[in-house]
Parts: structure tokens; sequence; C-alpha cells
């Protein structure tokens, strides 16, 4: 046995060496294909965009002197962040493959009536469409063409859910702004039931410094953590212009001060419940906010102090 066992070795070696040269262990692998950019744009030349879903209200941005505004479905107040974050999405798409270079029958691929239009208006009078067809059969990719090209390619879904927005996701929906360290004193008053948060040393970051609630001292970080709340009220719905919402009688009122540049600035806020929410107003302010009316209760509950401290 023992003659016969280099032959064994060798036979096993040539077929393990046939094996590996069969299926190109020793040729030069392809790098593999990397996803091209399907559409490019200037963010500062950008004078509008639009949002185009089957069955959906059209959502249109448009860039002005004061910065963005929403012309469709409805103005609201925005969030720039927001706004230039989805031309940035736009700008991100990435076509992995040409699937047909010259498409004539585009309800093959379901671009006949697309099922979403994604729409760029640029400075120099141009526009960049994306069209959104069906799924291919790629799971995870769609067919997508643009305006200004016979190409369908094969894309990515998800880049596509990032531009796939409502008109809520570019809407400022906090009706209270503040400056933690700033924040001088604020007082809430529901019904029978008030408080006052006052800081007691000015030249101290907030969660640094002492505070009163009611009289009583409390720590820095126990009064951030109540800043934290009022700051939390954030809205699930559009925004509504505030002279819709000031027919209602007022609920609670919240009074901010805030120190800017050596002076003391107050804001004062009122919530105008509807029979579904509480409408948030910043008197003087353009826009009213949802909230629901049970955080009132919360609010009042934020009057007493968690740790133990001494009266003043």
């Amino acid at each position: 046995m023992k003659k016969f066992m280099p032959s064994l070795l060798l036979v096993v070696f040539l077929g393990g060496l046939w094996y590996a040269w069969s299926q190109d262990f020793f040729k030069k692998q392809k790098p593999l294909e990397q996803a091209k950019a399907l559409v490019q744009v200037d963010v500062q030349e950008v004078q509008s965009f639009s949002i185009e879903n089957k069955d959906q209200p059209v959502i249109e941005l448009i860039r002005n002197d004061d910065g963005w505004s929403m012309a469709k479905p409805s103005a609201a107040p925005l969030n720039p962040n927001l706004t230039e974050g989805w031309i940035d999405s736009f700008n991100l798409l990435t076509q992995e493959r040409a699937v047909d270079e010259h498409a004539s029958d585009l309800a093959k691929f379901g671009l006949a009536e697309p099922s979403s239009v994604y729409r760029v208006s640029l400075s120099d009078g141009t526009t960049k469409e994306v069209r959104i067809g069906s799924a291919t059969p790629v799971e995870g990719y769609v067919y997508v063409q643009l305006n200004d090209s016979p190409v369908v390619y094969q894309v990515n879904a998800s880049s596509i859910t990032a531009l796939n927005k409502r008109p809520l996701d570019f809407v400022e929906t906090n009706p209270v702004k503040f400056d933690y360290d700033r924040v001088k004193s604020i007082s809430f008053n529901w019904k029978d039931r008030k408080w006052e948060l006052v800081k007691t040393e000015g030249d101290k970051p907030s969660v640094e410094s002492k505070w009163k609630m009611d009289g009583k001292e409390i720590e820095g970080a126990e009064a951030v953590q109540i800043l934290e709340r009022v700051r939390s009220m954030d809205t699930e719905q559009m925004p509504k212009p505030a002279l819709e919402a000031a027919v209602k009688a007022v609920d609670w009122t919240m009074e901010i001060v805030e120190t800017i540049d050596g002076k003391d600035l107050k804001s004062t806020y009122e919530a105008r419940p509807d029979e579904h929410a509480a409408w948030v107003i910043r008197q003087g302010g353009e826009w009213a906010y949802a909230i629901p009316a049970s955080f009132a209760e919360e609010l009042a509950g934020l009057g007493t102090p968690k740790s133990g401290g001494s009266g003043g």
C-alpha cells in the first residue's frame, strides 16, 4: 500500500488542480461593476422640486429670497435642513445597469404611467425628472427612467424610498423654540395648576446651574429634563395658520423668558383646543401646531420636583 501512496497523492493533487482551473481560480477576477450616478444637480441651482405619487396630493417646494416655501399641497413652516436633505438624496441616486438602451414599450417597465415622478427645476430653466416604474425580477430593484433619456435603468428601491416623503416630512413640527442655556424662567398655567421654573445662576450653563421650581431648589440636570420635555411637543399634523386656531378659547398658557445679548425677551404660548387636539400658538406667530390635548396634564405634572431641596 505504501508504494502506491505517492501515486495516489499525485492523482489527488492533479485532480484538485484541474478543478481549480475549471472554476477560474487562476484567472484574474474582474472587478465588481460599481453603481453609477443616475442624476446630478447643483443644490444652489435648484429653484423648486416636486413629488408626485399616484393617488396622493402633489408636494411642491419653491426656493425664494427668504429660503424655501411649500407651494403644494398648502403653505407650511419648513425645516430648511430637511428640504435640502431631500436634494442630497436626489443626487445620491445610482443605477446598477441599463436594462434597455432605447425603450419603446414603456408599459412593460411600468413607466407608461409611472407610480412616482420626482422633478427638480433648475435656475437655467431645465428640469430633471426621475420616473419610477414597476419592480424588476431582481428583488429590491425597480425600473427607472429620466425625462431626457430613452434608457431604462435598474435602481435600488431603498434609495427611492429616501425621496418618497409626506408634506409633514419637510415641516418644522415643534411649536416651542428656545436655547437651553439662555432660558431664565418658564411659567405654566392651566386651570388651577401652575408652576414656575427659575434659573438662579444666570452665568452658568443650564445643566450646571441651580434652579428653583416654585421656590424649591432643584439641580440643573433635573431642570434640563423639564426643558427637554417642554421642547418635545412635536406635532403629527400639518400646522395651520394661527388665525384659524385663534377663534378657540385659551386652555393653557406658557411663558418663556430668555436672556439674549443682555436683554430679557419673553415668548408667550397659548393652547386653544378643538374636538381633536390642542393648537399651540406663539403670540405674534404665524402658525398653530396640533398636540394631544392630554399633553396639558403632562406639562402640569412637571411642576412636581423630584429632588429634595430647600425652600426659598
